[in-house]
């Protein structure tokens, strides 16, 4: 029986089973997180079977920020099922003062950001995350925990990295941190 239906605590080892057998690696910490601690969350089943699951996370309370995780079986999608569970989440969320939602996307086998754009979704900027496992590096740097007297100098070295990306995109403002509340949330 195919079904969409609230997520319980028995779909998480189902949803990490999913992901194992599609994606191979998953950050599955980061993921049970937000499977325990969400908002909202539902999953597609069928047959005792879950092909897909979508989850609406708090990413930051205090700026009413949340996230959304979507996935389904890549021999499921295109028929409107990744569709379905977000428009139920959506539904199920109205309620809550939200400002914003955020998603990650992974397009290392399909890109599936044009679903998102037609759903309302703005790209802001693509990453694409890499894992270094080369020889190990030799250095005399010497780490230090961040303090407030080192504002400026964080600053100033976070608007370099980002400022030719941002002005080639237009993000407007070119530097943005202005304040230490405001580099803090990056």
């Amino acid at each position: 029986m195919v079904m969409i239906r609230g997520k319980t605590e028995k779909d998480i080892n189902k949803i990490k089973e999913l992901l194992n057998r599609e994606l191979g690696e998953f950050d599955e910490e980061k993921l049970e997180e937000k499977l325990k601690n969400n908002i909202y969350s539902l999953v597609y089943e069928d047959n005792g079977e879950v092909l897909g699951f979508i989850v609406l996370a708090m990413s930051n309370e205090k700026l009413k920020t949340a996230e959304m995780f979507l996935y389904v079986a890549e021999p499921y999608r295109g028929n409107g099922i990744g569709k379905e569970l977000y428009s139920r989440i959506l539904e199920g969320c109205n309620n809550k003062e939200l400002s914003r939602i955020y998603i990650d996307i992974r397009t290392e086998k399909n890109d599936t950001g044009e679903f998102f754009v037609n759903r309302g979704f703005d790209k802001h900027f693509s990453l694409t995350e890499m894992e270094y496992k080369g020889e190990k590096v030799e250095s005399d740097l010497q780490v230090v925990n961040y303090e407030e007297k080192y504002y400026e100098i964080y600053k100033n070295a976070f608007e370099d990295a980002f400022f030719e990306m941002r002005r080639a995109l237009d993000f407007k403002p070119y530097r943005d941190c202005y304040k230490p509340e405001v580099l803090m949330e990056r």
